[in-house]
Protein backbone atom coordinates (compact mmCIF):
# COMPACT_ATOMS: atom_id res chain seq x y z
CA UNK A 1 0.00 0.00 0.00
CA UNK A 2 1.08 3.56 -0.94
CA UNK A 3 1.75 6.24 1.78
CA UNK A 4 -1.19 8.29 -0.06
CA UNK A 5 -3.16 5.48 0.24
CA UNK A 6 -2.66 4.69 3.81
CA UNK A 7 -2.64 8.24 5.01
CA UNK A 8 -6.19 8.60 3.21
CA UNK A 9 -7.29 5.56 4.84
CA UNK A 10 -6.39 7.01 8.11
CA UNK A 11 -8.08 9.65 7.67
CA UNK A 12 -11.11 8.64 6.63
CA UNK A 13 -11.44 7.47 10.28
CA UNK A 14 -13.86 9.49 12.15
CA UNK A 15 -11.47 10.08 15.04
CA UNK A 16 -8.16 10.24 13.14
CA UNK A 17 -10.07 13.32 11.28
CA UNK A 18 -11.74 15.23 13.73
CA UNK A 19 -8.52 14.90 15.80
CA UNK A 20 -6.65 16.74 12.62
CA UNK A 21 -9.40 18.89 11.92
CA UNK A 22 -10.09 20.34 15.36
CA UNK A 23 -7.11 20.40 16.38
CA UNK A 24 -5.50 22.22 13.73
CA UNK A 25 -8.47 24.28 14.16
CA UNK A 26 -8.44 24.78 17.73
CA UNK A 27 -4.64 25.27 17.52
CA UNK A 28 -5.14 28.62 14.74
CA UNK A 29 -7.46 30.02 17.12
CA UNK A 30 -5.51 30.21 20.03
CA UNK A 31 -2.58 30.48 18.62
CA UNK A 32 -4.09 33.82 17.26
CA UNK A 33 -4.63 34.74 20.79
CA UNK A 34 -1.86 34.19 22.13
CA UNK A 35 0.92 35.39 19.41
CA UNK A 36 -1.38 39.14 19.53
CA UNK A 37 -1.32 39.05 23.06
CA UNK A 38 2.54 38.31 23.30
CA UNK A 39 2.81 41.19 21.04
CA UNK A 40 1.04 43.89 23.28
CA UNK A 41 2.98 42.67 25.95
CA UNK A 42 0.74 40.52 28.01
CA UNK A 43 2.10 37.55 29.39
CA UNK A 44 0.18 33.80 28.55
CA UNK A 45 0.67 31.88 31.60
CA UNK A 46 -1.10 28.69 29.44
CA UNK A 47 -1.20 27.53 25.71
CA UNK A 48 -3.35 24.34 25.55
CA UNK A 49 -4.97 22.84 23.20
CA UNK A 50 -7.99 20.55 24.41
CA UNK A 51 -9.43 20.70 28.22
CA UNK A 52 -9.00 18.74 31.26
CA UNK A 53 -5.63 16.58 32.43
CA UNK A 54 -2.60 17.59 30.78
CA UNK A 55 -1.42 14.56 28.63
CA UNK A 56 1.31 16.22 27.21
CA UNK A 57 3.48 19.45 27.94
CA UNK A 58 6.33 21.63 28.68
CA UNK A 59 7.64 24.58 30.03
CA UNK A 60 9.31 27.55 28.40
CA UNK A 61 9.67 31.26 29.69
CA UNK A 62 7.37 30.53 31.74
CA UNK A 63 4.27 29.48 30.06
CA UNK A 64 2.89 25.99 29.96
CA UNK A 65 2.81 24.61 26.36
CA UNK A 66 0.56 21.62 27.12
CA UNK A 67 -1.97 18.89 25.22
CA UNK A 68 -5.09 17.69 27.04
CA UNK A 69 -6.96 14.52 26.99
CA UNK A 70 -10.51 16.17 26.28
CA UNK A 71 -9.64 17.26 22.44
CA UNK A 72 -13.01 19.50 22.18
CA UNK A 73 -11.66 23.25 22.15
CA UNK A 74 -8.35 24.72 23.95
CA UNK A 75 -7.57 27.95 25.63
CA UNK A 76 -5.09 30.55 25.87
CA UNK A 77 -4.85 31.71 29.87
CA UNK A 78 -3.47 35.09 29.70
CA UNK A 79 -2.28 36.33 33.05
CA UNK A 80 -4.07 38.46 35.29
CA UNK A 81 -8.09 37.94 33.23
CA UNK A 82 -9.08 38.80 36.53
CA UNK A 83 -8.14 41.52 38.76
CA UNK A 84 -8.63 38.97 42.18
CA UNK A 85 -6.36 36.59 40.14
CA UNK A 86 -2.71 35.93 41.95
CA UNK A 87 -0.51 36.68 38.93
CA UNK A 88 2.82 34.79 39.02
CA UNK A 89 5.92 36.87 39.48
CA UNK A 90 7.38 36.59 36.32
CA UNK A 91 3.99 38.05 34.97
CA UNK A 92 3.66 41.20 37.28
CA UNK A 93 3.61 43.96 34.74
CA UNK A 94 1.87 42.10 32.30
CA UNK A 95 -1.14 41.63 33.86
CA UNK A 96 -4.63 41.24 31.28
CA UNK A 97 -6.53 43.70 33.29
CA UNK A 98 -3.57 46.07 33.29
CA UNK A 99 -3.41 46.22 28.99
CA UNK A 100 -5.25 49.10 27.58
CA UNK A 101 -8.55 48.36 25.66
CA UNK A 102 -7.52 48.28 22.60
CA UNK A 103 -4.66 45.44 23.44
CA UNK A 104 -7.21 43.61 25.20
CA UNK A 105 -9.65 44.01 22.18
CA UNK A 106 -7.32 43.06 19.74
CA UNK A 107 -5.99 39.95 21.78
CA UNK A 108 -9.63 38.55 21.63
CA UNK A 109 -10.68 39.03 18.64
CA UNK A 110 -7.50 37.54 17.36
CA UNK A 111 -8.80 33.95 17.83
CA UNK A 112 -11.87 34.34 15.68
CA UNK A 113 -9.81 36.71 12.70
CA UNK A 114 -7.75 33.60 12.85
CA UNK A 115 -10.16 30.95 11.89
CA UNK A 116 -11.71 33.41 9.17
CA UNK A 117 -7.96 33.63 8.27
CA UNK A 118 -7.66 30.16 8.22
CA UNK A 119 -10.53 29.54 6.05
CA UNK A 120 -9.47 32.68 3.63
CA UNK A 121 -6.03 30.49 3.27
CA UNK A 122 -7.93 27.35 2.57
CA UNK A 123 -10.32 29.03 -0.21
CA UNK A 124 -7.25 30.85 -1.83
CA UNK A 125 -5.39 27.24 -1.97
CA UNK A 126 -8.58 25.70 -3.59
CA UNK A 127 -9.08 28.72 -5.77
CA UNK A 128 -5.09 28.34 -7.14
CA UNK A 129 -5.85 24.57 -7.81
CA UNK A 130 -8.72 24.28 -9.38
CA UNK A 131 -12.34 23.41 -7.53
CA UNK A 132 -14.54 21.34 -9.26
CA UNK A 133 -18.01 21.97 -9.14
CA UNK A 134 -20.67 19.80 -10.80
CA UNK A 135 -21.48 20.89 -14.22
CA UNK A 136 -24.56 22.65 -15.88
CA UNK A 137 -25.11 20.07 -18.28
CA UNK A 138 -28.64 18.60 -18.52
CA UNK A 139 -28.50 14.84 -18.27
CA UNK A 140 -32.22 12.90 -17.88
CA UNK A 141 -34.94 14.33 -18.53
CA UNK A 142 -38.32 12.53 -17.27
CA UNK A 143 -40.82 11.96 -19.86
CA UNK A 144 -43.86 14.47 -20.05
CA UNK A 145 -42.06 17.02 -17.69
CA UNK A 146 -42.02 20.64 -17.93
CA UNK A 147 -38.44 20.13 -19.56
CA UNK A 148 -39.28 17.75 -21.94
CA UNK A 149 -42.10 19.84 -23.45
CA UNK A 150 -39.67 22.77 -23.04
CA UNK A 151 -37.77 21.13 -25.81
CA UNK A 152 -34.58 20.65 -24.05
CA UNK A 153 -32.26 17.38 -24.62
CA UNK A 154 -30.07 15.69 -22.70
CA UNK A 155 -26.31 16.80 -22.98
CA UNK A 156 -27.53 20.37 -23.39
CA UNK A 157 -25.27 23.09 -21.33
CA UNK A 158 -27.12 25.72 -19.14
CA UNK A 159 -24.97 29.17 -19.79
CA UNK A 160 -27.29 31.40 -18.45
CA UNK A 161 -30.95 31.86 -16.64
CA UNK A 162 -32.83 35.09 -17.15
CA UNK A 163 -29.52 36.80 -17.84
CA UNK A 164 -27.76 35.65 -14.93
CA UNK A 165 -24.70 33.45 -15.77
CA UNK A 166 -24.88 29.62 -14.80
CA UNK A 167 -21.70 27.84 -13.92
CA UNK A 168 -22.60 24.94 -12.06
CA UNK A 169 -25.74 22.22 -11.56
CA UNK A 170 -25.71 24.14 -8.30
CA UNK A 171 -26.38 27.49 -9.78
CA UNK A 172 -28.90 26.09 -11.76
CA UNK A 173 -30.65 24.22 -8.90
CA UNK A 174 -31.10 27.01 -7.97
CA UNK A 175 -32.06 29.33 -10.13
CA UNK A 176 -35.55 26.63 -10.68
CA UNK A 177 -35.99 26.26 -7.09
CA UNK A 178 -36.78 29.50 -6.54
CA UNK A 179 -38.81 30.25 -9.29
CA UNK A 180 -41.70 28.02 -8.89
CA UNK A 181 -44.72 28.46 -11.71
CA UNK A 182 -42.47 31.72 -13.14
CA UNK A 183 -40.82 31.57 -16.92
CA UNK A 184 -37.52 31.45 -16.86
CA UNK A 185 -35.63 32.07 -20.13
CA UNK A 186 -32.42 29.71 -20.51
CA UNK A 187 -29.79 30.29 -22.69
CA UNK A 188 -27.80 27.06 -23.69
CA UNK A 189 -25.27 25.39 -25.68
CA UNK A 190 -26.41 22.26 -27.92
CA UNK A 191 -23.55 21.42 -30.03
CA UNK A 192 -21.89 23.81 -30.07
CA UNK A 193 -24.46 26.55 -31.00
CA UNK A 194 -25.91 28.92 -28.64
CA UNK A 195 -30.00 28.42 -28.13
CA UNK A 196 -32.86 30.07 -26.09
CA UNK A 197 -35.95 28.37 -24.64
CA UNK A 198 -38.11 29.19 -22.02
CA UNK A 199 -39.75 26.84 -19.38
CA UNK A 200 -42.03 27.26 -16.65
CA UNK A 201 -41.41 24.77 -13.29
CA UNK A 202 -43.88 23.10 -11.77
CA UNK A 203 -44.58 23.29 -7.91
CA UNK A 204 -43.36 20.93 -5.84
CA UNK A 205 -44.26 21.30 -1.87
CA UNK A 206 -40.33 20.48 0.09
CA UNK A 207 -40.05 21.24 3.92
CA UNK A 208 -37.43 23.30 5.21
CA UNK A 209 -35.40 23.51 8.03
CA UNK A 210 -38.00 24.82 10.22
CA UNK A 211 -39.78 22.37 9.32
CA UNK A 212 -42.61 24.72 6.95
CA UNK A 213 -43.94 23.73 3.73
CA UNK A 214 -42.25 26.27 0.81
CA UNK A 215 -43.01 26.43 -2.76
CA UNK A 216 -40.34 25.26 -4.94
CA UNK A 217 -39.84 24.68 -8.60
CA UNK A 218 -38.94 21.36 -10.52
CA UNK A 219 -38.67 21.49 -14.33
CA UNK A 220 -37.74 17.72 -14.40
CA UNK A 221 -34.11 17.19 -15.20
CA UNK A 222 -31.62 14.32 -13.37
CA UNK A 223 -27.64 15.50 -13.01
CA UNK A 224 -26.02 13.19 -15.03
CA UNK A 225 -26.59 10.45 -17.69
CA UNK A 226 -28.06 7.00 -18.40
CA UNK A 227 -25.91 3.99 -19.21
CA UNK A 228 -26.49 1.99 -22.36
CA UNK A 229 -27.54 -1.18 -20.38
CA UNK A 230 -30.65 -2.82 -21.67
CA UNK A 231 -33.49 -4.38 -19.72
CA UNK A 232 -36.03 -6.99 -21.83
CA UNK A 233 -39.32 -6.28 -21.26
CA UNK A 234 -41.56 -9.72 -20.20
CA UNK A 235 -43.56 -9.97 -23.76
CA UNK A 236 -42.48 -11.38 -26.66
CA UNK A 237 -40.53 -8.88 -28.97
CA UNK A 238 -38.11 -8.45 -31.53
CA UNK A 239 -35.27 -8.24 -29.16
CA UNK A 240 -35.67 -11.51 -27.73
CA UNK A 241 -36.21 -13.08 -31.24
CA UNK A 242 -33.03 -11.49 -32.53
CA UNK A 243 -30.57 -13.38 -29.02
CA UNK A 244 -30.29 -10.51 -27.17
CA UNK A 245 -30.32 -10.48 -23.41
CA UNK A 246 -31.15 -8.94 -20.00
CA UNK A 247 -28.54 -6.76 -18.53
CA UNK A 248 -26.41 -6.09 -21.97
CA UNK A 249 -24.32 -3.03 -22.84
CA UNK A 250 -25.00 -1.43 -26.08
CA UNK A 251 -21.91 0.19 -27.60
CA UNK A 252 -22.65 0.69 -30.88
CA UNK A 253 -25.72 0.82 -33.49
CA UNK A 254 -25.86 0.90 -37.03
CA UNK A 255 -28.67 1.98 -39.62
CA UNK A 256 -27.67 1.30 -43.02
CA UNK A 257 -24.27 3.15 -43.65
CA UNK A 258 -24.53 5.48 -40.92
CA UNK A 259 -23.00 4.10 -36.93
CA UNK A 260 -23.63 5.50 -33.94
CA UNK A 261 -21.23 5.03 -30.70
CA UNK A 262 -23.40 4.68 -28.10
CA UNK A 263 -22.02 6.32 -24.59
CA UNK A 264 -25.23 6.88 -23.31
CA UNK A 265 -29.22 5.64 -22.97
CA UNK A 266 -30.14 8.83 -25.21
CA UNK A 267 -27.25 7.91 -28.06
CA UNK A 268 -29.01 5.23 -28.03
CA UNK A 269 -32.65 6.23 -28.37
CA UNK A 270 -31.00 9.37 -31.16
CA UNK A 271 -29.68 5.89 -32.88
CA UNK A 272 -33.93 4.87 -32.50
CA UNK A 273 -35.29 8.09 -33.88
CA UNK A 274 -32.65 8.23 -36.77
CA UNK A 275 -34.34 5.12 -38.19
CA UNK A 276 -37.29 5.79 -37.66
CA UNK A 277 -37.00 9.29 -39.41
CA UNK A 278 -35.27 7.11 -42.36
CA UNK A 279 -37.50 4.44 -42.75
CA UNK A 280 -35.05 1.72 -41.64
CA UNK A 281 -36.61 -1.65 -42.08
CA UNK A 282 -33.85 -3.30 -39.77
CA UNK A 283 -30.92 -1.74 -37.84
CA UNK A 284 -27.87 -3.47 -35.91
CA UNK A 285 -26.51 -3.56 -32.59
CA UNK A 286 -22.91 -4.19 -30.71
CA UNK A 287 -23.53 -5.92 -27.52
CA UNK A 288 -21.94 -7.65 -24.71
CA UNK A 289 -22.24 -8.91 -21.27
CA UNK A 290 -21.78 -5.99 -18.75
CA UNK A 291 -18.14 -5.95 -17.93
CA UNK A 292 -17.06 -8.33 -20.86
CA UNK A 293 -14.87 -7.37 -23.91
CA UNK A 294 -16.65 -9.51 -26.22
CA UNK A 295 -19.46 -7.74 -28.20
CA UNK A 296 -21.94 -9.68 -30.71
CA UNK A 297 -23.54 -8.02 -33.23
CA UNK A 298 -27.59 -8.71 -33.24
CA UNK A 299 -29.71 -7.31 -36.13
CA UNK A 300 -33.30 -6.54 -35.67
CA UNK A 301 -35.89 -5.88 -37.79
CA UNK A 302 -38.12 -2.47 -37.35
CA UNK A 303 -41.62 -3.95 -37.95
CA UNK A 304 -43.01 -3.13 -35.01
CA UNK A 305 -42.88 0.58 -35.24
CA UNK A 306 -44.89 0.69 -38.46
CA UNK A 307 -47.78 -0.67 -36.79
CA UNK A 308 -47.72 1.39 -33.94
CA UNK A 309 -50.65 4.07 -34.04
CA UNK A 310 -49.11 6.58 -31.79
CA UNK A 311 -48.93 9.62 -34.28
CA UNK A 312 -45.10 10.63 -32.76
CA UNK A 313 -43.02 7.92 -31.29
CA UNK A 314 -39.63 8.55 -28.71
CA UNK A 315 -36.44 7.04 -28.51
CA UNK A 316 -38.13 5.26 -25.49
CA UNK A 317 -41.14 4.53 -27.67
CA UNK A 318 -39.49 3.03 -30.08
CA UNK A 319 -36.92 1.00 -27.94
CA UNK A 320 -40.07 -0.21 -25.74
CA UNK A 321 -41.77 -1.33 -29.31
CA UNK A 322 -38.69 -3.48 -30.32
CA UNK A 323 -39.00 -5.38 -26.86
CA UNK A 324 -36.23 -2.76 -25.00
CA UNK A 325 -36.57 -0.47 -21.89
CA UNK A 326 -33.81 1.62 -20.20
CA UNK A 327 -31.81 0.01 -16.46
CA UNK A 328 -32.45 2.25 -14.14
CA UNK A 329 -35.17 0.30 -12.26
CA UNK A 330 -33.06 -2.85 -12.98
CA UNK A 331 -31.52 -4.42 -9.66
CA UNK A 332 -27.93 -4.53 -9.36
CA UNK A 333 -27.70 -5.84 -5.69
CA UNK A 334 -29.72 -6.15 -2.69
CA UNK A 335 -29.14 -5.86 1.12
CA UNK A 336 -31.22 -7.42 3.76
CA UNK A 337 -33.89 -7.20 4.62
CA UNK A 338 -35.22 -7.63 0.78
CA UNK A 339 -32.35 -9.59 -0.18
CA UNK A 340 -34.38 -12.82 0.26
CA UNK A 341 -36.82 -11.62 -1.85
CA UNK A 342 -35.26 -9.85 -4.50
CA UNK A 343 -32.39 -10.93 -6.93
CA UNK A 344 -30.18 -9.19 -9.27
CA UNK A 345 -32.09 -8.78 -12.63
CA UNK A 346 -34.80 -8.00 -11.28
CA UNK A 347 -36.92 -5.09 -13.05
CA UNK A 348 -39.54 -2.89 -10.62
CA UNK A 349 -42.68 -2.23 -12.38
CA UNK A 350 -44.64 -1.06 -9.64
CA UNK A 351 -44.91 0.37 -5.98
CA UNK A 352 -48.21 0.16 -3.84
CA UNK A 353 -50.01 -0.24 -6.64
CA UNK A 354 -48.40 2.68 -8.87
CA UNK A 355 -46.66 1.68 -11.93
CA UNK A 356 -43.43 2.92 -12.02
CA UNK A 357 -41.57 4.57 -14.85
CA UNK A 358 -38.21 5.94 -13.49
CA UNK A 359 -36.46 6.25 -10.78
CA UNK A 360 -37.30 9.59 -9.42
CA UNK A 361 -41.27 8.28 -9.48
CA UNK A 362 -39.84 5.33 -6.92
CA UNK A 363 -38.04 7.99 -5.09
CA UNK A 364 -40.63 10.05 -4.33
CA UNK A 365 -43.09 6.73 -3.55
CA UNK A 366 -40.33 6.17 -1.06
CA UNK A 367 -40.03 9.45 0.25
CA UNK A 368 -44.05 9.78 1.03
CA UNK A 369 -44.43 5.80 2.23
CA UNK A 370 -44.84 5.11 5.62
CA UNK A 371 -45.38 1.33 5.66
CA UNK A 372 -42.49 -1.13 7.01
CA UNK A 373 -44.65 -4.15 4.42
CA UNK A 374 -45.00 -3.16 0.98
CA UNK A 375 -46.02 -4.77 -2.35
CA UNK A 376 -44.11 -4.92 -5.34
CA UNK A 377 -44.75 -6.08 -9.25
CA UNK A 378 -41.58 -6.86 -10.59
CA UNK A 379 -40.22 -8.78 -13.81
CA UNK A 380 -38.29 -11.29 -13.56
CA UNK A 381 -36.72 -12.48 -16.94
CA UNK A 382 -39.79 -13.34 -18.79
CA UNK A 383 -42.28 -13.33 -15.79
CA UNK A 384 -44.08 -10.75 -13.98
CA UNK A 385 -44.69 -11.50 -9.99
CA UNK A 386 -45.99 -9.62 -7.55
CA UNK A 387 -44.04 -9.97 -3.68
CA UNK A 388 -44.51 -8.51 -0.39
CA UNK A 389 -41.44 -7.57 1.70
CA UNK A 390 -40.49 -5.61 4.64
CA UNK A 391 -38.41 -2.27 3.81
CA UNK A 392 -35.32 -1.22 6.36
CA UNK A 393 -36.68 1.20 8.97
CA UNK A 394 -33.97 4.14 9.46
CA UNK A 395 -34.76 6.93 12.03
CA UNK A 396 -34.04 10.74 10.40
CA UNK A 397 -34.04 13.74 12.01
CA UNK A 398 -36.82 16.24 11.05
CA UNK A 399 -37.46 19.74 11.98
CA UNK A 400 -40.30 18.38 14.26
CA UNK A 401 -38.40 15.70 15.61
CA UNK A 402 -37.36 12.28 14.65
CA UNK A 403 -39.21 10.04 12.46
CA UNK A 404 -39.20 6.87 10.86
CA UNK A 405 -38.29 6.32 7.08
CA UNK A 406 -38.21 2.84 5.26
CA UNK A 407 -35.53 2.55 2.87
CA UNK A 408 -35.56 0.26 0.12
CA UNK A 409 -31.82 -1.34 0.37
CA UNK A 410 -30.93 -2.04 -3.39
CA UNK A 411 -28.63 -0.40 -5.95
CA UNK A 412 -29.83 -0.35 -9.63
CA UNK A 413 -27.90 -1.34 -12.94
CA UNK A 414 -28.57 2.27 -14.77
CA UNK A 415 -27.20 4.55 -11.91
CA UNK A 416 -26.64 8.20 -13.64
CA UNK A 417 -23.13 8.87 -14.99
CA UNK A 418 -22.34 12.41 -14.25
CA UNK A 419 -20.62 14.52 -16.90
CA UNK A 420 -17.10 15.80 -16.19
CA UNK A 421 -16.72 18.30 -13.48
CA UNK A 422 -16.79 22.33 -13.73
CA UNK A 423 -13.37 23.92 -12.77
CA UNK A 424 -13.65 26.82 -10.79
CA UNK A 425 -9.46 28.12 -10.91
CA UNK A 426 -8.08 31.38 -10.23
CA UNK A 427 -4.51 31.01 -11.45
CA UNK A 428 -3.15 34.78 -9.72
CA UNK A 429 -2.74 34.57 -6.14
CA UNK A 430 -4.64 37.99 -5.91
CA UNK A 431 -8.27 36.74 -7.86
CA UNK A 432 -7.65 33.75 -5.42
CA UNK A 433 -7.78 35.93 -2.71
CA UNK A 434 -10.91 38.06 -3.81
CA UNK A 435 -12.63 34.39 -4.04
CA UNK A 436 -11.66 33.26 -1.05
CA UNK A 437 -12.93 36.31 0.78
CA UNK A 438 -15.91 36.62 -0.44
CA UNK A 439 -16.87 33.19 -0.05
CA UNK A 440 -15.81 33.36 3.31
CA UNK A 441 -17.89 36.80 3.74
CA UNK A 442 -21.08 34.70 2.50
CA UNK A 443 -20.97 31.55 4.36
CA UNK A 444 -20.00 34.13 7.70
CA UNK A 445 -23.47 35.99 7.09
CA UNK A 446 -25.43 32.28 6.00
CA UNK A 447 -23.85 31.32 9.44
CA UNK A 448 -25.34 34.58 11.55
CA UNK A 449 -28.29 34.20 9.73
CA UNK A 450 -29.19 30.26 11.21
CA UNK A 451 -27.73 31.29 14.45
CA UNK A 452 -29.99 34.42 14.70
CA UNK A 453 -32.91 31.98 13.64
CA UNK A 454 -31.87 29.74 16.70
CA UNK A 455 -32.47 32.45 18.83
CA UNK A 456 -35.50 33.63 17.51
CA UNK A 457 -36.89 29.87 17.25
CA UNK A 458 -37.36 30.45 13.25
CA UNK A 459 -35.02 27.48 13.07
CA UNK A 460 -35.15 24.74 15.41
CA UNK A 461 -32.60 23.37 18.20
CA UNK A 462 -32.93 20.19 16.82
CA UNK A 463 -30.83 21.17 14.16
CA UNK A 464 -27.54 21.64 16.03
CA UNK A 465 -25.07 19.76 16.18
CA UNK A 466 -21.78 18.80 18.40
CA UNK A 467 -18.46 16.57 18.17
CA UNK A 468 -20.54 13.49 17.17
CA UNK A 469 -21.76 15.47 14.02
CA UNK A 470 -18.43 16.83 12.95
CA UNK A 471 -16.49 14.00 13.67
CA UNK A 472 -18.99 12.49 11.33
CA UNK A 473 -18.96 15.24 8.92
CA UNK A 474 -14.94 14.72 9.03
CA UNK A 475 -14.53 11.31 8.78
CA UNK A 476 -16.84 11.21 5.80
CA UNK A 477 -15.30 14.31 3.78
CA UNK A 478 -12.04 12.38 4.30
CA UNK A 479 -13.18 9.89 2.09
CA UNK A 480 -14.41 12.01 -0.92
CA UNK A 481 -10.88 13.13 -1.10
CA UNK A 482 -8.72 16.39 -0.30
CA UNK A 483 -10.76 18.88 -1.76
CA UNK A 484 -14.05 17.62 0.32
CA UNK A 485 -12.27 17.57 3.67
CA UNK A 486 -10.50 21.05 3.10
CA UNK A 487 -13.96 22.69 2.23
CA UNK A 488 -15.18 21.27 5.74
CA UNK A 489 -12.27 22.28 7.71
CA UNK A 490 -12.86 26.23 6.03
CA UNK A 491 -16.74 25.71 7.05
CA UNK A 492 -16.18 24.57 10.24
CA UNK A 493 -13.35 26.97 10.99
CA UNK A 494 -15.74 29.93 9.67
CA UNK A 495 -18.41 28.44 11.85
CA UNK A 496 -16.10 28.64 15.41
CA UNK A 497 -14.84 32.03 14.42
CA UNK A 498 -18.49 33.52 13.74
CA UNK A 499 -19.55 31.73 16.99
CA UNK A 500 -17.00 32.80 18.88
CA UNK A 501 -17.50 36.26 17.84
CA UNK A 502 -21.56 36.41 19.54
CA UNK A 503 -21.76 38.07 22.82
CA UNK A 504 -22.27 35.29 24.82
CA UNK A 505 -20.28 35.27 28.05
CA UNK A 506 -17.34 33.06 28.44
CA UNK A 507 -17.52 33.23 24.38
CA UNK A 508 -15.08 35.88 22.76
CA UNK A 509 -17.52 37.46 22.28
CA UNK A 510 -18.66 38.13 25.67
CA UNK A 511 -15.40 39.60 26.93
CA UNK A 512 -15.56 42.50 23.75
CA UNK A 513 -18.74 42.91 24.82
CA UNK A 514 -17.58 43.20 28.40
CA UNK A 515 -14.79 45.09 26.57
CA UNK A 516 -16.90 47.57 25.02
CA UNK A 517 -18.77 48.10 28.01
CA UNK A 518 -15.55 49.66 29.97
CA UNK A 519 -14.49 51.73 26.99
CA UNK A 520 -18.00 53.27 27.05
CA UNK A 521 -17.59 53.81 30.67
CA UNK A 522 -14.66 54.53 31.13
CA UNK A 523 -14.11 52.52 33.86
CA UNK A 524 -13.14 48.90 34.75
CA UNK A 525 -16.19 47.03 35.64
CA UNK A 526 -16.86 45.38 39.02
CA UNK A 527 -14.85 42.19 39.76
CA UNK A 528 -17.72 40.61 40.99
CA UNK A 529 -19.97 41.07 38.23
CA UNK A 530 -17.31 40.16 35.74
CA UNK A 531 -16.71 36.33 37.70
CA UNK A 532 -20.63 35.75 37.76
CA UNK A 533 -20.16 36.55 33.98
CA UNK A 534 -18.19 34.05 33.17
CA UNK A 535 -20.10 31.60 35.18
CA UNK A 536 -22.89 31.93 33.72
CA UNK A 537 -21.24 31.91 30.18
CA UNK A 538 -19.61 28.28 31.80
CA UNK A 539 -23.34 27.17 32.48
CA UNK A 540 -25.13 28.26 29.25
CA UNK A 541 -21.47 26.43 26.77
CA UNK A 542 -21.96 23.49 29.26
CA UNK A 543 -26.06 23.34 28.26
CA UNK A 544 -25.03 24.01 24.83
CA UNK A 545 -22.80 21.18 24.55
CA UNK A 546 -25.24 18.97 25.83
CA UNK A 547 -27.86 19.57 23.61
CA UNK A 548 -25.34 19.53 20.46
CA UNK A 549 -24.32 15.93 21.86
CA UNK A 550 -28.04 14.94 23.00
CA UNK A 551 -28.98 16.10 18.93
CA UNK A 552 -26.14 14.21 18.13
CA UNK A 553 -26.41 11.11 19.35
CA UNK A 554 -30.59 11.14 18.45
CA UNK A 555 -29.55 11.36 14.85
CA UNK A 556 -26.67 8.31 15.15
CA UNK A 557 -27.04 6.33 17.79
CA UNK A 558 -29.04 3.49 15.62
CA UNK A 559 -25.53 3.32 13.20
CA UNK A 560 -23.04 3.84 16.52
CA UNK A 561 -24.63 0.93 18.06
CA UNK A 562 -25.23 -1.01 14.75
CA UNK A 563 -20.90 -0.14 13.87
CA UNK A 564 -19.92 -1.09 17.61
CA UNK A 565 -22.33 -4.45 17.56
CA UNK A 566 -20.46 -5.39 14.00
CA UNK A 567 -17.05 -5.21 15.22
CA UNK A 568 -17.94 -8.62 17.51
CA UNK A 569 -19.54 -10.27 14.96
Amino acid sequence: MSLGLFIAGMMSHPIVAIGVLLGLLVFIHEFGHFIVGKAFGIGVETFSIGFGPKLLGFEHKGTQYRLSWLPLGGFVKFAGMLQSEDVPESFRGKEFYNASWLAQACAIAAGPLANFGLAIVVYSFLGMKGIEHPSPIIGQIRHGSPAALAGLKSGDKVIGVNGQKIASWTDLQEAISLAPEQKLDLELVREHKTLHLSVVPQVVMLEDMSGKNQKRGRIGIGYGFLPPYLSLLATPSMARTSGIQDAQEIHKVGVGDKEFLTKTWDDFCEALDYAYQNKAESLWMDVSALNSQTTERKRLRTDPWWTASHPKLTGDDLARLLGIRDSQLTIASTEEPVDHVLKKGDRLLSFEGVELSDIYGLSELLQKNEKAHVHLNVQRGESVMAVDLDLRPVEVQKPAGKATAYLLPVSFLGALVPPPPYVEIYPDLLSALKFASVTTGQQSLEIVRVIGGLFSGAVPLKVLGGPILIAKMAGESAKLGLQSFLTSMALVSINLGVLNLFPIPALDGGKLFMTGIEVVFRRRLNVAFVENFHKIGFVMLLALLVLATYNDLSRFWASMLQDVVGRFK
